[in-house]
């Protein structure tokens, strides 16, 4: 009945103002970001690719990722993944990707319990929250690096909308080259309800190769559970010919 009662709180419309209010007055989101947004609220899949210069405002997945998960959860949007995951193959960009996130998070923690568009975004993701969890938070963040302390604490919040920023190389090994005992949550979390967006995909092939096929060997499991398999995106202005849906600027 709650989520019912805040399904009319938030529609795609108020992307433009959530977007104003983490950037600042007058930056709007371009129309192929409200594109994009509306490709994944509409049919629940991220497209196979995103296609932009430098420049253009990819790192805008997160805003994305973070306002469809909203909208989902008021009933306002098909079922999305609730974790993305941007995976790039440069230390700089992952911890800005991670910075980006983290600046989301406090936003949304900070606002005040009045109409604003950071209000209720807030308020609808902290409904997806067990009442039991330690810490209810409306994001979780967590970054995933060499020389970087690893926070492990996304794992324990299976129904949190979350950005987890990662390197190839730890994002891989954390799949399928976790210890015995550790691997099937962290593969869990990342195979299922979770969507990877490779950042500089030209850079990172053979993690799109193995991603896309994680996400084909998952479904089987998915549906059995009613959540989305991995959902596979690559992000590049040099991209390769072998998607079918595609975003991006034109």
């Amino acid at each position: 009945a709650e989520r019912v009662g805040e399904a009319a709180m938030i529609t795609i419309e108020d992307f433009g103002d959530f977007f104003e209010a983490v950037h600042g007055v007058e930056k709007r989101p371009f129309s192929w970001q409200e594109d994009l947004l509306r490709h994944l609220v509409n049919t629940g899949t991220w497209p196979e690719q995103i296609v932009a210069p430098t420049g253009a405002g990819k790192s805008s997945v997160v805003e994305m990722h973070v306002f469809a998960v909203a909208l989902f959860a008021v009933g306002a949007a098909k079922r999305v993944p609730r974790r993305l995951a941007v995976v790039v193959n440069r230390r700089a960009l992952t911890d800005s990707h991670a910075a980006r996130a983290a600046r989301i998070r406090c936003l949304l923690e900070e606002a005040p319990a009045d109409d604003s568009i950071l209000s209720r975004v807030r308020d609808a993701l902290v409904g997806l929250r067990v009442f039991e969890a330690e810490d209810r938070a409306p994001l979780v963040t967590a970054t995933m690096r060499g020389a970087a302390a690893t926070d492990r604490a996304w794992l324990n919040a299976p129904e949190a909308c979350a950005v987890l920023c990662m390197t190839p190389a730890m994002w891989a090994s954390s799949l399928y080259g976790a210890s015995r005992l550790a691997r099937p949550r962290l593969a869990g979390m990342l195979a299922l309800d979770t969507a990877v967006v490779v950042d500089e995909a030209h850079l990172s092939r053979q993690i799109l190769v193995t991603a896309r096929r994680v996400g084909q060997l998952c479904v089987p499991s998915a549906q059995r559970l009613g959540i989305p398999a991995l959902q596979t995106v690559e992000m590049t202005a040099t991209p390769s010919g072998d998607a079918t849906a595609i975003v991006g600027v034109t």
